[in-house]
């Protein structure tokens, strides 16, 4: 099953009669003993899913404790990966509802999400690695070490986060006294955000902008912000994106990609001086194969002189050499919301004066 994009999702959308609807999934908690699988139910450890009426029907046993950013590894291990769900946009929409029906109230829901996430950060601490099937990158478990080491690296002063995602890393910061401030392209980010921040009794300000374009004067805050964000844009926005953070950073600008990613090999082109190089070609790049001619005194032969043939490889001006998009892994949104933040190498940039304090 797939998804065409439709109305944008609401994170604090009204659940009806105790179920998430939108135009494309309705999502429910089951209470109690699992109903009997019907023929056309796909039943998984956590999840029973039903196509009815064009929409995708999911019943959860996802328990309260269980909502947080790991969830998401939970959606793609048995509904996503598998292939019975397809597409970034639904895969936002099931997410949001299995947060939306863990309580009745909307932000009671996602104060729940938070508050398990946020703990869950605090309880991995400095010790917490990448290694496992539930440590990938995108893991709690994976990115808790870059957020510890970035709290490490803070000059100073306030902080400003470009693309904060769910902003948990911004909350971790503002739970510190710093003045922060986080920032997305995603207005249901930023709704979100600053509506759970004061429930969780922090002081925080939100921007809705995109990250290359952030509307303030050069210098705005101490230190600026960028994790594990350049991975999800091409190539020259990301390079927009860390010109816009060295003009805001009065005093330093951390970058962290996933390693061995795109993102990784053009922050380490940029901090060296080096052109970024075009990222290698796969099979997707290849031009279509075509079959050589027969001559005709040879079409009756028992085994005709045909063989493919590739045409060889063109680079047009201006082709960067990267996957269709088709072909590029999705990135994980609710509400709009990117969600893959996850463990890799992180760059400091300090666009102070020679001499000036760190």
């Amino acid at each position: 099953m797939t998804s065409d994009v439709v109305a944008p999702i609401d994170p604090l959308t009204p659940t009806v009669g105790g179920r998430y609807e939108d135009p494309l999934v309705v999502v429910e908690a089951a209470h109690g003993a699992r109903r009997p699988a019907t023929g056309r139910t796909v039943r998984t450890g956590h999840f029973d899913l039903t196509p009815r009426d064009g929409r995708a029907h999911v019943t959860h046993v996802v328990p309260a404790e269980a909502v947080d950013d790991d969830l998401a590894g939970l959606l793609q291990d048995e509904l996503f990966g598998p292939g019975w769900l397809r597409g970034a946009d639904l895969f936002e929409r099931v997410f949001t509802g299995v947060v939306r029906t863990s309580a009745p109230d909307p932000l009671d829901s996602w104060e729940l999400f938070y508050r398990n996430t946020l703990r869950r950060l605090a309880d991995a601490g400095p010790a917490a690695t990448a290694d496992g099937p539930r440590g990938s990158h995108g893991s709690i478990a994976g990115y808790a070490p870059v957020h510890d080491h970035v709290l490490e690296l803070l000059a100073p002063g306030s902080v400003l986060e470009l693309g904060c995602c769910f902003g948990f890393l911004a909350l971790r910061i503002a739970a510190t006294g710093r003045t922060t401030k986080a920032s997305d392209v995603s207005p249901g980010t930023v709704q979100l955000l600053a509506s759970i921040a004061p429930r969780l009794g922090l002081r925080l300000t939100t921007e809705t902008a995109d990250a290359a374009r952030f509307p303030a004067e050069d210098g705005c805050a101490d230190t600026v912000l960028a994790i594990h964000l350049l991975e999800h844009l091409e190539p020259g926005h990301g390079s927009q994106v860390v010109a816009e953070a060295l003009r805001l950073a009065a005093r330093r600008v951390v970058i962290a990609v996933p390693p061995g990613g795109r993102g990784q090999r053009d922050l380490r082109a940029r901090a060296h001086g080096e052109p970024r190089r075009p990222a290698p070609l796969g099979p997707q790049h290849r031009p279509p194969l075509r079959r050589a001619r027969v001559p005709r005194r040879l079409a009756g032969h028992r085994r005709p002189l045909t063989r493919r043939l590739r045409r060889p490889r063109t680079r047009r001006p201006g082709d960067s050499g990267r996957a269709p998009a088709r072909h590029r892994r999705q990135r994980r949104r609710v509400g709009g919301v990117p969600a893959t933040k996850g463990a890799g190498w992180a760059g400091v940039w300090a666009p102070e004066a020679p001499g000036q304090a760190t």
